[in-house]
């Protein structure tokens, strides 16, 4: 169930979010921002519990960039990147005590845009810090925004430390003992 929300004004800082053209963007070295409300997110929408209303909208910027790099053949050619930061807090349920609680995302991601599926499957796979998408004139970044926020969700959120557990829970009763020291009594014990 992945609909968009049409009553979201896409044109923020004069480009459409939802019909990017992520090509035009990245070589304007251009730049947008703006806050999403959870409700234009529809992956997460199902994942996360409701944000109480004084809670802020996710702030993301967008911010595309020519690099130059090295081809194949040992020319350089400019290629073109998107970089995209995404900051906020969610409600999510805690797995050990079952309360929700505010959990904060902070993410930030560059991708190097490429012009066909072949060109993203055939490159290559070593660096880390660099995703490959495939580049569109209608390129939907909100739909890329709420993937990522998805994707960064904990898979068993959890408090640090849950304030609803009773404190026989939190607290072990037992005395902490070393395990080469327990090692160290049975030796002990054998001679």
């Amino acid at each position: 169930m992945t609909q968009k929300n049409r009553s979201f004004d896409p044109s923020l800082s004069g480009w459409n979010i939802q019909a990017l053209d992520l090509w035009k963007f990245a070589r304007a070295g251009a730049q947008a921002n703006g806050e999403l409300s959870l409700t234009l997110l529809p992956r997460l929408l199902q994942a996360v519990l409701p944000l109480p209303e004084n809670i802020p909208a996710f702030r993301w910027t967008a911010a595309g960039e020519m690099r130059t790099e090295s081809a194949p053949a040992g020319d350089t050619v400019h290629a073109p990147y998107l970089k995209l930061t995404l900051s906020g807090a969610l409600q999510l349920e805690c797995q050990r005590c079952l309360a929700p609680y505010l959990h904060s995302l902070s993410i930030q991601m560059l991708y190097r845009i490429v012009e066909t599926e072949q060109q993203a499957d055939a490159a290559p796979l070593d660096n880390d810090q660099i995703e490959i998408i495939v580049g569109t004139r209608a390129f939907d970044l909100l739909d890329l925004m709420d993937q990522e926020l998805y994707l960064a969700l904990p898979s068993a959120p959890k408090h640090p430390v849950c304030p609803a557990l009773p404190d026989a829970l939190r607290i072990s009763r037992l005395p902490h003992r070393s395990p080469f020291a327990m090692l160290a009594a049975l030796k002990q014990h054998d001679r």
